[in-house]
């Protein structure tokens, strides 16, 4: 745990010092590329992607798995050096996700700080290598290049082969100038109800055209019911704020609703169903410099909102720590190929 909290000041300093730097955003997202990059049995499938790239895929997984990932599995065995894979990987991750919220936020450090202490954004990042790199293909596509609508196409179809759920996300792509139309309150508190009502039908209609996925769609209703309400709790306080004192951009505030939808709405069946929300959750360190922009004192409201960060950094690694079977995130180590602790 000790670990972590020293890289939470480390990211902590510049945020309150430099909080529009995008200099210090920059250092700040190169620190969290070498914690992803250098860590070593850290993740939930760490030592999976290991064993693929040092001997190889299986004949199922040579089948089925996502081309792009293929090919990136395949360097790193052709390399010899199985780490090449967790490198190029948190390359993809941390380097979309970072150049996103540099070039899109008002705040850039505040922005890279919420990336990596929010739940479901860094840290699982660890634990779901390909969809996490699926993810920020997704989110650059609709970020950087919101006005060029084929260019990000491109990149939808792109990440589909880094994750095959990503194109999940081409289903919104005919309707992106909706996403720039303002949302009621009303509108997205029922949604919010609705989702979890209506997951059960929904699983009915599309589970015959999902076959590959169909052990996916047990019905497990108590998996990742903390999270649900987590995020449902943000959203309300960001509904709230948008109520009273912030002014926040319809298109970023209507992709992470969304994705707070889809996580009630998935998330009461499984986490595996649930996870394709992770493709618009990251919007919440989009939105959190522009919720407390306005509030003040400056000062003040900022080093509540640090705080905040790292409490819920803590609490996700010691909800993960109790895991029975494996601890993702502890001990956190360096790869001993490469440097010797």
């Amino acid at each position: 745990m000790i670990i972590y909290i020293i890289f939470f000041f480390l990211l902590a300093i510049p945020t309150v010092a430099l909080t529009r730097s995008r200099r210090a955003a920059w250092y700040m997202a190169f620190l969290i590329f070498l914690i992803s990059a250098l860590r070593y049995n850290v993740g939930w499938d760490y030592e999976t992607y290991f064993e693929w790239a040092f001997n190889g895929l299986n004949s199922y997984m040579e089948m089925s798995m996502e081309p792009l990932s293929k090919g990136m599995l395949d360097i790193a065995l052709y390399s010899g050096e199985p780490q090449t894979f967790f490198v190029m990987s948190s390359a993809v991750v941390v380097g979309l996700f970072s150049y996103s919220y540099i070039r899109c936020s008002p705040l850039p450090t505040l922005s890279i700080l919420g990336f990596f202490c929010l739940p479901l954004l860094f840290l699982v990042s660890l634990a779901i290598v390909r969809q996490s790199m699926a993810a920020a293909v997704v989110f650059f596509a609709l970020t950087v290049l919101e006005k060029r609508h084929i260019s990000a196409l491109v990149l939808l179809l792109l990440a589909g082969l880094l994750h095959y759920s990503a194109w999940i996300a081409l289903l919104f792509w005919p309707f992106l100038r909706w996403f720039e139309r303002p949302v009621s309150t009303t509108w997205y508190v029922a949604a919010m109800a609705i989702g979890p009502m209506i997951s059960t039908i929904l699983v009915g209609i599309i589970e015959p055209y999902l076959l590959l996925y169909s052990g996916h769609l047990e019905k497990d209703g108590t998996s990742g019911l903390q999270l649900i309400l987590l995020y449902y709790l943000f959203a309300f306080l960001i509904l709230y704020l948008r109520h009273c004192c912030a002014t926040l951009p319809t298109r970023q505030l209507n992709f992470f609703m969304l994705g707070v939808v889809m996580l009630g709405t998935g998330g009461v069946i499984n986490e595996v169903v649930g996870r394709l929300a992770y493709y618009f959750l990251p919007f919440a360190a989009l939105l959190l410099p522009a919720c407390i922009a306005k509030i003040k004192p400056h000062i003040y409201v900022r080093l509540l909102t640090l705080s905040t960060l790292g409490i819920l950094l803590i609490m996700q690694i010691y909800i993960a720590g109790q895991n029975p079977e494996k601890d993702p995130y502890r001990p956190y180590q360096l790869y001993p190929g490469w440097i010797s602790l």
